[in-house]
């Protein structure tokens, strides 16, 4: 019996150091290989692409999937690895979250870098802030554009603008400096949108046409230039409207022949043009300039009066008139 348990209990001794041998190869095999794995990840997968060009502008366009958008980098050697790319951006919860838009890539970047810029929509190029005050029209929204923004195509301005005078929101932007006609006149339509919304909601609860509000309002821009002269205009143009008189606007001509009130001639006041208010009774058949919010306000809510007729004078102070002849008094003191 005692034999035999010193022979077990050498036995046991002798698998010991074996099993030490075996946990000390393997931690060394992984010391040397775990470094060599990840220079190889990193050279392979994550660092950026070896045929990337410098100045790479890249375009995602909107309602591009992750796995679309994956794709595209690669092809444009902006990331090596689709599935680095892919796994980098699920892990951070935005598989949905790839904004659209053009990018600017100056130097290469690493996937992590990219990943980052694209789900927070940092487009790597400078942004520009212009102004487009409220009653402009659109062709003098392109004139503004194409002198602030080079890639923007005046042509390709007007073609895509050409039905949209008046839905156009007036207003202050950022664009970037590689912006073109489609994107811009976009974000024009849907900031028009969302500015009006409301106004566009109580138009309509109230039975009142759309169109005809927005027609009104670019009118209002032309012809009044305080909140109180709106209001007053917007009641004018609506009675004269229902009497069936002509509005004799001047602006509506203006928008057509280019010329101020003062440079109309006896054949534009005679012109069979739709836009001529003076031989056409009603309103002009598009907006001719595109209202801001308070223009369009002036024009749901018009404030009735007991006059019919009214005039700028130089200064641009409206003088308003209940007949005719008090309106020929006005002509004759305030516009000589």
């Amino acid at each position: 019996m005692e034999t035999h348990d010193d022979e077990h209990m050498l036995t046991m001794d002798e698998k010991i150091p074996t099993k030490k041998i075996s946990r000390r190869v393997i931690f060394w095999l992984l010391l040397f290989l775990t470094p060599i794995i990840c220079l190889y990840v990193y050279a392979v997968m994550i660092s950026p692409s070896k045929a990337f060009l410098p100045d790479t502008y890249i375009e995602i366009p909107k309602g591009h999937t992750l796995s679309e958008t994956s794709v595209l980098l690669k092809e444009r050697s902006i990331i090596r690895s689709e599935t680095i790319f892919l796994f980098v951006v699920q892990r951070a919860g935005k598989e949905k979250g790839i904004q659209s838009g053009t990018y600017f890539f100056k130097e290469p970047a690493s996937v992590f870098e990219v990943a980052r810029r694209v789900m927070k929509a940092e487009y790597g190029i400078e942004q520009l802030k212009i102004t487009l005050p409220e009653g402009i029209t659109n062709k003098e929204m392109g004139d503004i554009l194409t002198s602030k923004l080079p890639a923007l195509d005046l042509l390709s301005f007007e073609s895509l603008t050409r039905e949209k005078e008046g839905y156009l929101f007036p207003d202050t932007y950022f664009f970037y400096t590689n912006a073109t006609s489609g994107p811009v006149v976009m974000a024009l339509e849907e900031n028009f949108k969302k500015q009006t919304e409301s106004i566009k909601r109580e138009a309509l609860d109230a039975g009142k046409d759309w169109k005809h509000i927005v027609i009104i309002a670019s009118l209002l821009e032309e012809e009044a230039a305080t909140q109180k002269d709106r209001e007053l205009v917007a009641g004018i143009i609506e009675k004269r409207l229902e009497k069936k008189m002509p509005l004799q606007i001047d602006a509506t001509l203006g928008y057509v022949t280019g010329r101020g009130s003062l440079e109309l001639t006896v054949t534009d006041l005679r012109s069979e043009s739709p836009y001529n208010t003076y031989t056409h009774r009603g309103l002009p058949p598009t907006p001719i300039s595109n209202p801001g919010v308070d223009a369009l306000k002036a024009a749901l809510y018009p404030v009735s009066s007991p006059y019919l007729y009214y005039l700028s004078d130089k200064e641009g102070v409206i003088h308003y008139a209940k007949t005719f002849e008090e309106h020929k008094l006005n002509k004759t003191k305030y516009l000589r």
